[in-house]
């Protein structure tokens, strides 16, 4: 199996304590690197705040860090729908995201809904 490492990939410092544990010390390695980055796709592919969020306005996608205030602040899709519908809701977004465009597009893309 093949693995790419990011462009921005640095590799740490691995403690080797003899030649004869090179191939178990960058086994081990390899192995983290693999299970890092399953962790990483599954909860992508997982959490439907995480995949659909960012299409959740007029003027899709979301921007970033938008988006990772809503989805501490909502913990489903449904959440932020009845944010974006309800006067309480608007004022918590309104208090919660910077961007008032952020907002205003969020809640409209909730009443074409």
């Amino acid at each position: 199996m093949r693995t790419s490492l990011p462009p921005s990939f640095e590799i740490p410092i691995i403690p080797l304590s003899s030649v004869s544990s090179l191939q178990a010390t960058l086994f081990g390695f390899q192995r983290q690197l693999v299970v890092a980055r399953r962790s990483a796709e599954s909860i992508a592919k997982g959490d439907p705040r995480v995949a659909l969020l960012p299409y959740c306005s007029v003027d899709a996608p979301i921007p970033g860090h938008d988006r990772n205030i809503l989805s501490e602040i909502y913990h489903s899709i449904p959440e932020i729908a009845q944010a974006a519908t309800t006067r309480e809701g608007k004022e918590a977004l309104k208090k919660w995201v910077e961007d008032p465009l952020v907002v205003e597009n969020l809640v409209k893309f909730w009443e074409e809904e």
